[in-house]
């Protein structure tokens, strides 16, 4: 063990000069506000489009029920002309099959 600390030595002593200057550039970004985290995490992104699909999703199934609620009592109440009522339904029903899983 200590053979292997004694050939690493140099290395160590390399990086113990350098570490003032890093130190030193280190807090001036901190000062400037330039400093800098990045965090990578993988698992976020896909998070992220799942949630954007589950709303894309949610947004098409309560559009589509409300068109064709709308569209029913639009029929239901014999509305002229009568074919609006029949087409809100139909782009109801569009809307609910776009926003099936």
């Amino acid at each position: 063990m200590l053979k292997h600390f004694g050939e690493k030595l140099p290395e160590l002593s390399d990086i113990v000069r350098q570490l003032p200057d890093v130190a030193h550039r280190l807090l001036q970004e901190i000062a400037d506000g330039e400093f800098k985290i990045r965090v990578e995490n993988r698992g976020v992104d896909e998070i992220r489009e799942q949630f954007k699909r589950s709303d894309r999703r949610r947004f098409y199934l309560i559009s589509g029920a409300a068109s064709l609620l709308s569209g029913a009592v639009l029929v239901g109440m014999d509305v002229q002309p009568p074919f609006i009522g029949w087409i809100v339904a139909v782009a109801g029903v569009i809307l609910l099959l776009r926003g099936r899983p």
